[in-house]
């Protein structure tokens, strides 16, 4: 066991100890697995308006069932004016979708376009 104090954290590392707590008792541990991205560039679409979506692949990760996935919205500018990007819909094991509304008006998609908006996330799933 490695124990490390990291400012005010304490982070206990023990390979040989290691479990993975689930609900779900039906797939063993091993077939948990994390997977990281982000959304590829030219997905961004309009939508009512002047709002917008985007369409994220997750293929690549492997999943059999869809996973949970934690979202965040990445852009050069102005992207704390833009909700939606953590309301996930059309969640399956390869994809999902974000909807995106500008906060003061129905500009979300121009916003985007020029601030070049995309969607991070995390997505913890079943591979077996």
């Amino acid at each position: 066991m490695k124990t490390i104090l990291l400012g005010v954290a304490l982070l206990v590392l023990s390979i040989d100890t290691a479990s993975v707590v689930t609900r779900d008792k039906t797939r063993p541990a091993p077939c948990l697995q994390t997977c990281t991205g982000y959304s590829d560039k030219g997905q961004l679409k309009a939508y009512g308006g002047g709002n917008a979506y985007i369409d994220v692949n997750m293929n690549y990760c492997g999943f059999v069932t869809a996973p949970v996935v934690t979202t965040s919205l990445r852009a050069k500018y102005w992207h704390w004016a833009i909700v939606g990007a953590t309301s996930i819909y059309n969640l399956t094991e390869n994809s999902f979708r974000v909807y995106l509304l500008d906060r003061n008006n129905d500009t979300a998609f121009k916003t985007c376009l020029d601030a070049g908006c995309y969607v991070q996330f995390i997505a913890v799933g079943y591979s077996c």
